[in-house]
């Protein structure tokens, strides 16, 4: 098992001293060099008929079993004995190399398959981004005379588009309200409480709710309806700011206090087309 050295002992040149190492549990690894690791880190080195790269898959099959011997309520861990103890098949040594040559070989392909379809997914990403950006700054007539819309973030917009700030579109803007609630599923009649994840990307997700109390005196009027326009306020950074059109919805669930609802004058404004201008600006 490694060690925690005392915040003196480190240094973040790449010059000085010997690499250390941190990792969470089950990740695995062949070093490459001379390292030094932290109390969450392990190594093993390999008798004669083990063969290192057979250990490697034998151990990313077998790692499973460390899930059920983690234990910790701030992070997780196992002991060395968890890790002496693991099961694993152990064929003979030229079946050892033979297999682990094939799997390095195989799942190679594999991941640069998985990398072009990362690349390719990136690509669709942008190119979403970019239709989503020039449809709600420029509109759909690529021909339509433009002028300066003397913002930086907007450019050059439809010689006919205004420039407002939202508040004149909105009749009201209210937030919720975050009893004690359980994580459990919520029946068709049952009252619940939106989780901030029920917002996220332009999208709502009315499955992500908390069930409450059928003893509490539940404030109807923050019940989530159709045509709510929804904002993230709290929490971690990156669902903050997150935005959404709801559409339609499950009844009997509330607005939580990490969300702003706002009810908007669709007369002038559309809430779809808010979500997605929303998502790009």
């Amino acid at each position: 098992m490694g060690q925690s050295p005392p915040s003196t002992d480190y240094s973040l040149s790449v010059d000085v001293g010997l690499p250390f190492l941190r990792a969470p549990v089950g990740e695995l690894n062949i070093a490459d060099q001379k390292y030094g690791i932290g109390r969450g880190l392990c190594t093993i080195r390999c008798l004669h008929y083990l063969h290192k790269g057979f250990a490697w898959w034998a151990l990313y099959w077998a790692r499973t079993q460390l899930a059920y011997e983690a234990t910790g309520s701030t992070y997780e861990a196992v002991a060395s004995e968890d890790v002496a103890n693991l099961l694993i098949l152990f064929p003979r040594l030229d079946n050892q190399i033979a297999i682990a040559n094939y799997l390095d070989h195989e799942t190679a392909k594999i991941d640069t398959l998985i990398s072009a379809k990362e690349r390719l997914l990136d690509l669709l990403t942008e190119k979403r981004r970019a239709l989503i950006t020039h449809a709600v700054t420029r509109g759909l007539n690529h021909n339509s005379p433009k002028t300066d819309s003397g913002v930086i973030l907007f450019g050059k917009i439809p010689g006919h588009w205004k420039i407002s700030r939202l508040r004149w579109f909105v009749k009201t803007l209210e937030q919720g309200w975050s009893p004690q609630a359980e994580e459990r599923v919520i029946a068709e009649e049952q009252w619940g409480v939106l989780k901030l994840n029920a917002v996220k990307e332009g999208q709502f997700d009315d499955s992500k709710a908390k069930a409450l109390s059928e003893f509490l005196d539940i404030p109807i009027d923050l019940e989530i309806r159709p045509g709510d326009f929804l904002v993230t306020r709290g929490n971690t950074p990156e669902l903050v700011g997150y935005v959404c059109y709801v559409s339609k919805t499950r009844p009997n669930l509330i607005l939580s206090d990490l969300i702003y609802r706002l009810r908007l004058d669709e007369s002038k404004l559309n809430g779809k087309f808010l979500s997605f201008f929303c998502k790009v600006i």
